[in-house]
C-alpha cells in the first residue's frame, strides 16, 4: 500500500513538473502590450505619449524603452532619450474605464486612447518673423519594414528668401523612426513625402515637431484619394494639424480650367472665379473663427487662402500663349490680358513676410515675377561694343540693371497699388546669384551687390541676405570649382561616377516623366555622337525608380540614349543626390572635372554646345 501511494505521489509531481515546464515554454505577455498605443491628455488635449515595443515617444522626445517593471498595478519605463543620452522614468497606472494615469516625478496626467486633438495655443503672432536656426521634424511610421520599399523621405526644402533649394533625405529606422534637422529662416509649412505621398507640417527655426502615421496608409493607392491620419506632437502641433487641414481646402477642378482656357477670355474667367473665392472666404472665416487665439494660425489661414486665388489666376495665364500657337484663330486666346486682370494682388498682404509661411509662397513668387508685364522688361538685354573694356561693359550692365529695377516697379506700383512691396523686394534677392554670374569684373559685381542692398534698405535683413549671397559667391568664384562633402550622399554619387575617373563629366539629372528633361536631353543628340568615345568627356545620365517606370525608362534609354552611361538608381539614392546638389527641380546638371570637384559654371543643355566648343574644340564632322 504504501509503495502504491509513493508512486502516486511520484507520478502527481511529475505531472506537475511538467506542466511548469510546458507552462514555461509559453511566451509570457509583456507589461508593455497592456499601454501600447497612442495615448492623449484627456485635460489639454493632443497626443502626449506613444509607446510601441523597443520605442517610446514622451513628451515629444523619442526614447529608446531600457526597461519595462510591474508593480502591482503600476508599469514603470526606463527611457532613455536618443537625441541627448538623458534617461527618465515614467509609471503608468491603467484605470478600470481604460484610461491610465501618468506620473513623471511630481507630475501626473490622466490620457486616454481616444483621439483628443490638441488646444489650439493662444498667441499675439511672431516676434521676430525672421530667425535663423535649424528646425527638426521627427516621428514614427507604424508598421515599418524595409521590405515596403522605401528607406528614406524627402523634404523639397527651399530658402525662399535666396531661392536657393535645400532638399533634405530623410533616413527612416529599421523600427520606423526617423528625424533630420531642417535649416530654416523663418517659420513655413513644409511636406514630406513618404512613398509618394505628401505629408504636411508646421515648422519653426528652433523647435522640434513630431509625427505619427501608420505604413498602410502611406502604402494605400494614390488614386484611392484615402486620406493619411496623422498625429502631431510638439509646440505646433495643432498648427501642423491646420498645415493638413489647408492642404485639402480651396481646390479648384483643373479640369474645369483647361476647358476655360479656349472658351473664356481672361477678364470672363476672372469674372467666374468670384463666386469661388467668395466661398473660400466663408471657409477661411468658419476656420479663422476655430483658430482665433492663434494670429499665427489665423495669418496661416488667409493668407493662404490669398495665395490660393493667386495660384488658380496665374495657373490660366500661364499655358495660353502655347495654346495662341495650337489654335491661332480661338477668340478666347486672343484677348489682351488687362491690366485689372491682377486685382487680386490688390487685395494681398504683399507687404507682410508671415506670407512666407504658407507652403504656396515659393510658387506665388514665382509666377508673380514671370507675369506678362514684368517679363516683358525683364527680357530685354542690352548690347554693347566688342571694343569695350570689361570694366566699361559693367558699367553699362549696372545701368541697365538700375533702369529694368526702376520700369519693373512702377508696373508693380500699378498693378498691385503697393510701392516696391516686402514680397517684390524679396523677389529681387533671389535673382542676386544668377545676376552676379553677369559681371565679369570683381568690382563691377561688389557695385551690383551694394546697388541691391540699397534698393532692400527698408528690410535690414533682405540686405544681410544679399551680403551673404555676395560672399559666398566671391569664395566659389576664386576657386572656380568646389570639394564635394564627405558623407553618404557624395559616397552614392563616387560609387556612380567611378569608372569613368579623369574625364570632364556633363552630369544630367532627369525623368521619363519629365518634359523638360526628355526635351533637353534629344536636344543634344548631336553633340552625343560627335562626343562619342572622346578620352576627355563623357555625358552621365542618372534618374530613379519612382522618378522612372522601368518600362518607360527602358523604351526610352533604347530610343535616345543607347549606349550611353546611364544609371537607374534607388529612390532612396537619388533623394541623397538631390540633397548633395541642392536640386528640387529637374532637368539638373552638374560637371565634374577630371579631379572629381564639381564645377560652379551654370551649364545646362542650353549652352552646352559653347562649353564644349570652349573646352574640348573639335572639327564638325
Amino acid at each position: 500500500m504504501k509503495k502504491a501511494s509513493l508512486f502516486f505521489l511520484l507520478f502527481f509531481v511529475s505531472c506537475v513538473l511538467q506542466a511548469q515546464v510546458v507552462d514555461n515554454s509559453m511566451p509570457k505577455a509583456s507589461p508593455l502590450e497592456s499601454v501600447h498605443g497612442n495615448w492623449f491628455d484627456i485635460k489639454r488635449g493632443g497626443w502626449t505619449m506613444g509607446i510601441y515595443d523597443s520605442v517610446a515617444i514622451v513628451d515629444n522626445r523619442i526614447c529608446d524603452v531600457r526597461q519595462v517593471r510591474s508593480k502591482g498595478k503600476d508599469i514603470e519605463l526606463t527611457l532613455q532619450d536618443r537625441e541627448n543620452g538623458g534617461t527618465q522614468m515614467v509609471a503608468l497606472i491603467l484605470q478600470r474605464n481604460g484610461t491610465c494615469l501618468m506620473k513623471q516625478g511630481k507630475s501626473k496626467r490622466m490620457l486616454t486612447h481616444s483621439l483628443q486633438q490638441p488646444t489650439v495655443t493662444p498667441d499675439n503672432g511672431y516676434v521676430n518673423f525672421f530667425n535663423p536656426d535649424t528646425a527638426t521634424i521627427q516621428g514614427y511610421i507604424a508598421g515599418y519594414n524595409t521590405r515596403l520599399g522605401f528607406e528614406t523621405g524627402l523634404i523639397y526644402l527651399k530658402d525662399i528668401v535666396t531661392g536657393t533649394d535645400v532638399p533634405m533625405a530623410v533616413p527612416i529606422a529599421p523600427d520606423g523612426t526617423f528625424a533630420c534637422k531642417l535649416p530654416m529662416k523663418h517659420p513655413a509649412v513644409l511636406a514630406i513625402l513618404l512613398n509618394d505621398r505628401w505629408l504636411f507640417f508646421f515648422a519653426e527655426p528652433g523647435k522640434t515637431q513630431t509625427m505619427y502615421v501608420n505604413a498602410e496608409d502611406i502604402m494605400a493607392q494614390r488614386s484611392s484619394d484615402r486620406e493619411i491620419p496623422l498625429l502631431f506632437m510638439g509646440e505646433d502641433a495643432r498648427l501642423s494639424c491646420l498645415a493638413n487641414e489647408l492642404s485639402k481646402r480651396w481646390s479648384y477642378p483643373y479640369a474645369k480650367l483647361n476647358e476655360a482656357l479656349l472658351k473664356l477670355t481672361p477678364a470672363q474667367f476672372r469674372e467666374s472665379l468670384r463666386p469661388m473665392v467668395a466661398q473660400w472666404q466663408h471657409v477661411g472665416d468658419s476656420l479663422a473663427s476655430v483658430y482665433g487665439a492663434s494670429q499665427k494660425a489665423v495669418s496661416l489661414i488667409r493668407h493662404t487662402m490669398s495665395l490660393n486665388e493667386a495660384d488658380v489666376s496665374f495657373s490660366f495665364l500661364r499655358p495660353r500663349s502655347y495654346l495662341s500657337e495650337q489654335y491661332p484663330d480661338n477668340e478666347a486666346l486672343k484677348a489682351k490680358v488687362e491690366d485689372d486682370y491682377y486685382d487680386f494682388l490688390r487685395r494681398m498682404p504683399l507687404d507682410i513676410p508671415e506670407m512666407l509661411a504658407c507652403y504656396d509662397a515659393n510658387s506665388f513668387t514665382n509666377s508673380f515675377k514671370f507675369i506678362r508685364p514684368i517679363w516683358n522688361i525683364t527680357r530685354r538685354g542690352f548690347s554693347w561694343s566688342s571694343s569695350m573694356t570689361k570694366e566699361e561693359r559693367d558699367e553699362k550692365h549696372l545701368a541697365h540693371e538700375a533702369v529694368k529695377q526702376s520700369r519693373m516697379d512702377s508696373v508693380v506700383a500699378c498693378i498691385s497699388g503697393k510701392e516696391r512691396p516686402f514680397l517684390w523686394q524679396m523677389i529681387g534677392v533671389q535673382d542676386v546669384k544668377s545676376n552676379l554670374a553677369y559681371f565679369d569684373t570683381y568690382d563691377g559685381k561688389r557695385k551690383y551687390a551694394d546697388m541691391v542692398k540699397e534698393m532692400v534698405k527698408d528690410y535690414p535683413f533682405l540686405a544681410g541676405q544679399v551680403e551673404q549671397v555676395y560672399a559666398a559667391r566671391m569664395v566659389e568664384e576664386r576657386s572656380r570649382s568646389y570639394a564635394l562633402p564627405e558623407g553618404k550622399a557624395t559616397d552614392i554619387f563616387r560609387n556612380i561616377i567611378k569608372e569613368h575617373a579623369g574625364k570632364v563629366l556633363f552630369v544630367d539629372f532627369w525623368a521619363t516623366t519629365c518634359g523638360p528633361c526628355r526635351a533637353g536631353i534629344e536636344a543634344t543628340a548631336d553633340l552625343r555622337r560627335k562626343y562619342k568615345d572622346h578620352p576627355d568627356f563623357k555625358f552621365i545620365y542618372i534618374t530613379a525608380a519612382n522618378e522612372s517606370p522601368r518600362a518607360d525608362y527602358d523604351r526610352y534609354v533604347e530610343k535616345n540614349i543607347k549606349g550611353e552611361a546611364s544609371y537607374y538608381v534607388s529612390s532612396t539614392e537619388f533623394a541623397y543626390l538631390r540633397q548633395l546638389f541642392k536640386f528640387n527641380g529637374i532637368p539638373h546638371y552638374e560637371v565634374v572635372e577630371k579631379d572629381g570637384t564639381i564645377s560652379i559654371d551654370n551649364i545646362g543643355t542650353w549652352n552646352l554646345r559653347n562649353f564644349l566648343q570652349e573646352r574640348f574644340p573639335m572639327k564638325d564632322n
